[in-house]
């Protein structure tokens, strides 16, 4: 797994539409959502504490609200919120974010 999939981890609840408390749910501690450019997606946990150590010691918090969308050619891609209107955009998808 990459560092890439750890971060995307992060990002996936933010990115289902239409998105309701239920159907977005929090991950665990220990759970990873990997994504694949193509859109292939695996939510898994991680119970090798090793591995666990070592993926965290390459990881940081994300610090807002992240986006990934799938786009007509069918690659994913990440939005850069950075900018208010994808930042409000993105926060508008998670309920209870705001």
């Amino acid at each position: 797994m990459t560092r890439f999939a750890i971060v995307a981890a992060c990002f996936i609840s933010a990115a289902a539409i239409p998105a309701s408390a239920d159907s977005v749910p929090m991950l665990k501690p220990g759970e990873a959502i990997a994504i694949m450019p193509d859109g292939n997606m695996a939510r898994g946990m991680i119970t090798d504490a090793k591995k666990l150590e070592m993926l965290m010691k390459v990881s940081k918090p994300i610090p807002w609200c992240k986006m990934l969308m799938a786009g007509p050619d069918g690659a994913v891609y990440l939005v850069n919120t950075d900018q208010h209107n994808p930042m409000v955009a993105c926060e508008e998808m998670v309920p209870g974010a705001q």
